[in-house]
């Protein structure tokens, strides 16, 4: 797994694409062109509560297949 600094800024974005059988999804942001992957153990909020359309925060990593988001938090609306 990717290690974040502590002081890196958490990005928003939106669920688009859920996996609850595998244990992971897809997030999109405005500042990023590709799709943001992220599993189940990155998440802070539970994996389950997660659909298609929530919006979450979470820190964004490079790594060599593209983004992937960690410490995912929904954001209570």
């Amino acid at each position: 797994m990717s290690k974040v600094a502590p002081n890196t800024p958490k990005a928003q974005g939106v669920i688009h694409a859920i996996r609850a059988d595998k244990g992971y999804g897809f997030a999109r942001t405005p500042s990023c062109e590709k799709d943001v992957f992220f599993h189940e153990s990155a998440c802070l909020t539970d994996f389950g509560e997660l659909v298609p359309g929530d919006q979450i925060t979470f820190k964004l990593v490079h790594v060599d297949k593209g983004f992937r988001g960690l410490e995912i938090e929904k954001v209570d609306e």
